[in-house]
């Protein structure tokens, strides 16, 4: 048991893998708070960076008129994307709020872009949907129960893409 996993990055010092599990926080696993801070900024860094990625293709096509983005489905995800992240915001998450905010930002984005560019032709159904959407929103604010928030936040993202898959 003489075997050490060594990280190389620079920003975790080593530790013998056979004392990992005998810590309950993984804070007391690093000798350096600072150096624990720098991995989670790479960390958010790099999700940051993958989420742009993620939505250039998309953008692009938009501007090359090869997709048309449905507007309620974009704004349901920007309001879902913008309260998760000042939710995190508000409970500390300061590097793991990074992606969500970059998300939501990248969201709002492609609902100013469907304004312009999207589909022009909202019925009934799309409003009922838009509109679910938001009572859920407003009743996900008012309280404070973990797993009814986490149920009517898939329920507001199922309501988003059920106005782009009609």
């Amino acid at each position: 048991d003489s075997f050490l996993l060594y990280f190389k990055t620079g920003f975790i010092p080593p530790f013998p893998v056979s004392l990992v599990g005998q810590f309950r926080d993984v804070s007391q696993l690093f000798a350096c708070g600072a150096s624990f801070m720098n991995f989670q900024a790479v960390l958010a860094l790099f999700s940051g960076v993958i989420s742009i990625a993620s939505f250039v293709p998309y953008i692009w096509d938009i501007f090359r008129l090869k997709t048309t983005p449905h507007s309620y489905s974009w704004l349901i995800w920007a309001l879902l994307q913008g309260t998760g992240a000042l939710a995190m915001l508000g409970a500390g998450a300061d590097f793991g709020a990074v992606s969500v905010a970059i998300g939501a930002v990248l969201c709002t984005s492609v609902f100013l872009l469907s304004l312009r560019y999207g589909t022009k032709n909202i019925t009934v159904f799309d409003t009922v949907c838009f509109s679910g959407a938001l009572i859920a929103t407003a009743v996900w604010f008012s309280l404070h129960d973990a797993l009814l928030a986490i149920v009517l936040v898939s329920l507001i993202g199922v309501l988003g893409f059920l106005t782009t898959f009609r």
